[in-house]
């Protein structure tokens, strides 16, 4: 069984041409980013974490005694500013906060954009070994080397839409957990900077 599928990609990949490579690898990062940052806003940032930060929020704001009930990143927040809660200290913590927040995201955001264009990198490029197979007609033509040059130019099509939109999908789907995060840490810092 798994030897088919991969002789199924070897064959995808050599008949895609040079430009597959680089697509996968692509592919293969952005798995690897949007893995690891759901791990990261998983332990740091998930279930629970919306109540978490909202009960620090209070705690600040009514001065009481803060004890973070488990590690996240609004704990971080407190940690690090600590006992200073001056506004240089409290919007430094906050920085560094949105900076691991927002790690590797813009990785993300060139894939999306960049994927497509070695899609149509990979179109021009069988496309001219057609017309190449084309000019030569008078020795004998033989269509399936025409159609080889098709087949590559649609298969780095798709691969490069599917590289795009499957970034796409995590780049959106964390963008979005990542600005509800922002903002609930933008709350706390107010809380703090207000105590």
């Amino acid at each position: 069984m798994a030897t088919n599928w991969q002789e199924a990609f070897w064959s995808l990949m050599d008949r895609g041409g040079p430009v597959m490579w680089p697509l996968a690898a692509l592919s293969v990062l952005s798995l690897a980013v949007v893995l690891e940052r759901l791990w990261f806003l998983l332990r740091l940032a998930g279930p629970g974490s919306a109540a978490e930060a909202e009960r620090l929020t209070q705690s600040v704001a009514g001065d009481e005694a803060i004890v973070p009930k488990r590690a996240s990143i609004y704990a971080d927040l407190l940690f690090s500013v600590g006992e200073k809660r001056k506004a240089v200290a409290v919007h430094s913590a906050l920085m560094t906060q949105r900076t691991r927040l927002e790690r590797f995201l813009s990785f993300l955001s060139v894939v999306v954009t960049i994927s497509p264009m070695l899609g149509i990198l990979g179109t021009v490029l069988g496309i001219i070994d057609s017309f190449e197979v084309l000019s030569g007609a008078d020795r004998g033509l033989d269509p399936a080397d025409v159609g080889a040059g098709i087949a590559e130019a649609l298969i780095t099509t798709a691969a490069g839409l599917m590289v795009a939109v499957g970034a796409l999908v995590g780049y959106q789907l964390l963008g979005g957990w990542v600005r509800r995060v922002q903002t609930r840490l933008e709350i706390l810092a107010d809380a703090l900077i207000r105590a």
